[in-house]
């Protein structure tokens, strides 16, 4: 099932992925700073809901309800105990080549399958200056479809942030910052 709010949350994330703040942590994207310099929290209520099974068209800000891990079918075989806690299962129909963040609201287990195999993600430091962000991760993605698997999760609604991140490696600059120091 396709949802477009679901586009209208990955037009707006998109939007300010490349305006996101700077003066923040490196590893908090929670926040961004619009073309007026105004600065949203990209994880503020209320915010798009996807249940299990749902197809997202694109990466972006959502919620997912999670329910018994032991319900939720799970596509593809992982290390992680899909038998443990609250899960869901998700679809992204594309994304582009790129490295991606990947926050969550709360402890998780988390899977990122692509083209039938299970992608490294590397946990990065939490950051104590990013309220509401439990972990963050890494991943290295090809353009294309995804699929994203959640279980261990002790909530019942857990929020996702999902942004790309320069490909070099260096901080997402912020464009307010930037034309200040002109």
């Amino acid at each position: 099932m396709k949802s477009t709010l679901g586009i209208g949350v990955s037009l707006v994330v998109m939007a300010f992925s490349p305006g996101i703040n700077a003066q923040t942590a490196p590893s908090c994207q929670r926040y961004a700073v619009t073309p007026l310099s105004t600065e949203i929290d990209l994880l503020a209520d209320p915010m798009p809901t996807f249940e299990t099974g749902q197809v997202l068209p694109s990466f972006g800000a959502f919620a997912v309800k999670l329910k018994p891990a032991k319900s939720v079918v799970y596509p593809y075989k992982s290390p992680n105990d899909h038998d443990a806690g609250m899960g869901a299962v998700l679809a992204i129909e594309y994304g582009p080549t790129a490295r991606y963040r990947v926050a969550l609201s709360a402890n998780a287990q988390f899977d990122v399958i692509q083209e039938n195999v299970r992608q490294p993600v590397k946990e990065v430091r939490e950051d104590q200056d990013c309220p509401g962000i439990s972990h963050n991760f890494d991943v290295q993605l090809t353009a294309g479809p995804i699929v994203l698997q959640f279980s261990g999760a002790n909530v019942e609604l857990l929020k996702v942030l999902i942004t790309p991140l320069p490909a070099d490696g260096a901080e997402v600059p912020n464009p307010v910052s930037t034309a200040a120091a002109q």
